[in-house]
């Protein structure tokens, strides 16, 4: 494993187990971010105060909720075992995807600012429903939950960090 340079690297996950005796890992990633460990060529891997080292993804897919992954020269559960726990870390540029798409890193902790109120907090979490997906802000009016799909989300200014949002008074808190 080599050392980043000076990359914007994101948190995607952590290594919860091998998986098998071949050397995969299993990795938890947020249900937004899966794809985008995916999708990427490379990623970096950070044990708790070290440095992110950087590895080649041999192959990644789903598993029951999970990601396995194969990095490029650990072929045996014994090369792997010492990595359980490590963080998975990803820069952007790493990442194929399709124009316009954001994953969940991208997203998370933008200040959110409703037409009508102005500002009404951070996006700290989402979830996903059978219909669609669901932002947890959390600010001056508690907890808003706002659903993740147009009209509701108006922009997401990724540069500024802001999202704009319309939500209707009957899905809003009464008062701050």
């Amino acid at each position: 494993m080599s050392r980043p340079g000076n990359d914007d690297l994101n948190p995607l996950g952590k290594i919860i187990d091998t998986h098998g005796l071949r050397g995969e890992l299993k990795v938890r990633t947020h249900p937004e971010d899966r794809d985008a460990l995916l999708a990427a060529s490379r990623i970096f891997l950070q044990s708790a105060g070290g440095q992110p080292s950087l590895v080649n993804l041999v192959k990644a897919r789903p598993n029951k909720g999970y990601v396995i992954i194969q990095l490029e020269g650990y072929d045996h559960i014994s090369q792997v075992v010492d990595l359980v726990g490590r963080q998975v870390l990803v820069n952007t540029a790493d990442i194929r995807r399709e124009a316009g798409r954001l994953f969940w890193f991208e997203l998370s902790g933008l200040q959110v600012v409703d037409q009508q109120r102005g500002d009404i907090g951070v996006l700290e979490d989402m979830f996903v429903t059978a219909a669609h997906g669901i932002y947890v802000v959390q600010g001056p009016y508690g907890e808003v939950l706002i659903p993740a799909i147009e009209p509701f989300v108006v922009e997401l200014d990724k540069e500024s960090g802001i999202m704009r949002v319309d939500v209707p008074d009957g899905l809003f808190p009464e008062s701050p």
